[in-house]
């Protein structure tokens, strides 16, 4: 008796004739791709429509070969790229230190992940995966997240990356994600657990001994081994905003304007609240200002000051510093957006946002926040 196959979506007529076919008998995946001719449903079409979100971004449709172009060297570490097939499968990857790791799911549910070399082996990974064909894993370290132990999570992203590198090193096997509140979290198999701790202690105890040297020496004529000691212990502790605002100090005394503008730049960047804390902020500010009539064509410090001014609630402040960061530089991506939001509050600057917004789209078609920047840009043609 010939079975009606009328009932089934286009997903699950896909899913019977590629990850499931065997599941069916030779008769049922013929009357199967019957009714998919019947509908009209082209499978290689099917399969080229690929959806791929960012870390906290909205999904948008590629092409397989748009989706591949979207893995590069220089991707971000840890943060996770998601790309879900035809048949509703997904693929996160992320770059690590010195590889790649992808995690699989299937109806959402967590199944396996794999440790990848390089970038030839993760995009061969991901064409296999778009094309639902069996992935060839051979060589390929596999195991099961949910088994692993995580070892002391982290919001130190400098520190992060001097674990990560010193367990690379070390030849333990391990993969940074991130997790919430900003957070990195590290997860090992649990036989390397020990060897990972007393690597994370022998770190911790390196940093102690590096901030009893900076203690004991005086800063008079040996702002040069200061400055040494400084480049060893930023990547290696957890809070590196204040170490930054000590090394830009130190910069600034010695005459090395662009050094110390770098320093006071990534000192804000990690933590103006901390350096409030620590009552670096409004030194850091005045340091900023020098710095800015030294070098008044200097981006960095134009967006360091436009942090610090925003923190302080200055809006006048904050909009006169993006319009001169625009003057500088007319394609600045990020002044576009922040002017585009500073403006979209008073109902009389709606146009003007309008136009920011456009220009930021323009300038980043494949930015995280582009549907829902787009969405405000419909909002304000339409009044």
């Amino acid at each position: 008796m010939a079975v009606d196959y009328s009932h089934m979506t286009d997903v699950e007529l896909l899913r019977a004739t590629t990850i499931e076919k065997d599941d069916y008998s030779p008769s049922a995946l013929s009357a199967i791709r019957m009714e998919m001719a019947r509908r009209g449903l082209d499978a290689a079409k099917l399969m080229d429509q690929i959806r791929v979100a960012k870390e906290d971004s909205e999904p948008e449709i590629c092409t397989q070969a748009e989706a591949l172009e979207r893995l590069s060297p220089d991707m971000p570490e840890w943060k996770p790229m998601t790309f879900t097939n035809a048949v509703n499968q997904q693929l996160i990857i992320s770059r690590q230190r010195s590889n790649w790791n992808a995690h699989f799911l299937a109806l959402e549910k967590y199944q396996y992940s794999v440790i990848v070399p390089d970038i030839t082996q993760i995009k061969s990974l991901l064409a296999s995966f778009m094309r639902l064909e069996d992935t060839d894993l051979a060589g390929q370290q596999e195991y099961n997240l949910t088994e692993w132990e995580t070892l002391n999570p982290s919001d130190g992203l400098v520190r992060m990356e001097a674990v990560s590198q010193a367990l690379t090193d070390a030849d333990i096997p391990h993969v940074v994600q991130s997790s919430d509140f900003a957070q990195l979290s590290l997860f090992l198999p649990g036989d390397f657990l020990h060897d990972a701790r007393a690597i994370w202690d022998d770190l911790d105890q390196k940093v102690k001994d590096l901030q009893d040297q900076i203690e004991k020496l005086p800063e008079k004529r040996q702002e040069l081994k200061l400055l040494e000691l400084y480049e060893e212990l930023i990547p290696l502790v957890e809070d590196c905003s204040v170490p930054y605002f000590n090394r830009g100090v130190l910069q600034f005394e010695l005459g090395r304007s662009e050094e110390a503008a770098a320093s006071f730049i990534e000192a804000v960047a990690h933590g103006i609240q901390r350096l409030e804390e620590q009552d670096c902020l409004a030194e850091t500010k005045d340091y900023l200002e020098h710095l800015a009539a030294r070098l008044p064509d200097h981006l960095g410090i134009m967006h360091a000051l436009v942090a610090l001014k925003y923190y302080e609630n200055d809006d006048r402040a904050v909009e006169m510093l993006y319009q001169k960061i625009l003057a500088h530089n007319a394609n600045d991506s990020v002044a576009h957006l922040n002017l585009g939001y500073f403006y979209h509050t008073d109902p009389e600057q709606r146009p003007r946002a309008r136009d920011h917004f456009k220009r930021y789209l323009e300038l980043e078609p494949r930015a995280s926040d582009r549907v829902v920047i787009a969405e405000l840009v419909t909002a304000l043609e339409k009044e």
